[in-house]
């Protein structure tokens, strides 16, 4: 779903100001030079390049709508992968501050919002790269790597003083967990009798109790919410193509679907295809500690799914129609580039397809709220929850359920699992 630009009133003085906090420039106009870029939901973001000395160049985020406890959370994230060698992302730059002091990222703008400095991070979200003609298959390996790199970065959340995912983040799972999301839609006047909100209480059943065990699995630093538009890609000339190619060409055509029996096919042929694409994540506002099946479940819900017929979004649509059909070569190019940093382990094999239902009922309740209770002037967003619903229709059918098994079992093994193997071990219980 396309993201909004905000328009700016913030004057160059102010901007200058707020980049000098940050040691961006001297705090005057004519020592940077800032660009708006486009933005989305959560504020404005400016490009800021300065004009002299080292003349660096980073992102500086004004966030709208968020309280200073939030935004100093997911900075703290956000400074941590930095501050540990993570380049797979928009780190946090630490405010100008007296030597041996703890490390601060967040400033107040003189209208009183939450501020903050981010590494600039060049290239096209993942999801226009495969519009524009990318290779899907491609990018989405090399987004699996990414983001198994990401959960690579030690942590340790009590020790380093950030949030976990029952603190906040996470596509809200911690107020799901809790029931108020389920309140608010009970309680507005808006949602109150709505049929999605009597169908919410199976899906709440689910995730609370993909919450009671996630402590379990192997945790980490989770981005929470690694939707294509999240990701930025950079890539080689022959990947990406424009709307008009040179030669008078049309531009490529998107690979097909990869039919269910075709599974084996797929996962042994991306066994060996080179990463041909650079990408890192942006957008952190869901950004905690919590189990990192989640992640790699959100970005392939996110993702792997092709729409079957543009534009048939009709009431009388169907599933596939409304939110496209899982595609295996898609699903499959997304594991198999993770599990080359980080093999997933047989719980989270086993957790996963559960993992899946979870973070897409999440997002479509997310679509629900803000677009039925808190911006009902978005109309033409108002049903965009009902592709999301679509796709966990389709993930309760029995082949889809065998197609993303067959993928899972294909993965290679985490070395924690390969010695307590028993013969004949898989993940059928995933489901």
């Amino acid at each position: 779903m396309p993201k909004a630009a905000i328009s700016s009133d913030l004057a160059s003085a102010e901007l200058a100001r707020l980049s000098g906090l940050f040691g961006f420039g001297d705090g005057t106009p004519d020592s940077i030079r800032a660009t708006q870029l486009f933005g989305g939901y959560s504020g404005e973001t400016f490009r800021i390049d300065e004009l002299h000395g080292a003349r660096r160049v980073a992102a500086l985020k004004v966030c709208r709508g968020y309280p200073q406890e939030e935004v100093r959370a997911q900075a703290a994230v956000q400074g941590l992968i930095g501050a540990r060698g993570f380049t797979g992302a928009c780190a946090a730059l630490p405010l100008v501050s007296p030597p041996g002091s703890a490390p601060a990222y967040v400033a107040q703008s003189a209208r009183g919002e939450p501020v903050c400095m981010l590494s600039f991070v060049d290239g096209v979200p993942a999801d226009a790269a495969i519009d524009a003609g990318a290779d899907a298959v491609g990018v989405l390996r090399a987004v699996g790597e990414r983001l198994a790199s990401l959960h690579a970065v030690p942590v340790d959340a009590r020790a380093d003083g950030l949030r976990t995912f029952r603190d906040g983040g996470v596509c809200l799972l911690a107020r799901h967990a809790a029931g108020a999301i389920g309140e608010e839609m009970r309680k507005s006047e808006h949602t109150r009798g709505h049929p999605f909100v009597a169908r919410y209480g199976a899906l709440l059943a689910e995730l609370r109790a993909a919450v009671a065990v996630a402590d379990v699995l192997p945790n980490g630093i989770l981005h929470g919410d690694p939707f294509l538009d999240n990701v930025l890609v950079v890539t080689d000339p022959p990947l990406l193509q424009s709307a008009a190619p040179a030669d008078g060409g049309t531009m490529a055509a998107q690979p097909g679907l990869t039919p269910v029996g075709s599974v084996s096919g797929a996962v042994s042929g991306l066994a060996h295809s080179p990463s041909i694409v650079h990408c890192a994540f942006v957008d952190f506002e869901d950004a905690a500690v919590g189990p990192l099946v989640f992640d790699v479940a959100c970005c392939a819900a996110s993702s792997c799914f092709v729409r079957a017929a543009a534009g048939a979004d009709g009431a009388g649509a169907s599933a596939e129609e409304l939110g496209g059909v899982l595609d295996a070569g898609r699903l499959a190019a997304l594991l198999i580039g993770y599990c080359t940093v980080r093999p997933l382990t047989a719980a989270e094999k086993r957790a996963f397809g559960a993992w899946l239902r979870v973070s897409i009922a999440c997002n479509a309740t997310w679509r629900f709220v803000n677009f039925h209770i808190a911006h009902r002037e978005a109309i033409e967003a108002r049903e965009s929850y009902r592709e999301l619903e679509a796709r966990l229709e389709q993930l309760r059918a029995p082949d889809c359920v065998a197609m993303v098994h067959a993928i899972l079992n294909a993965l290679p093994q985490a070395s924690e699992d390969r010695a307590a193997e028993a013969p004949g071990g898989g993940v059928a219980a995933a489901a």
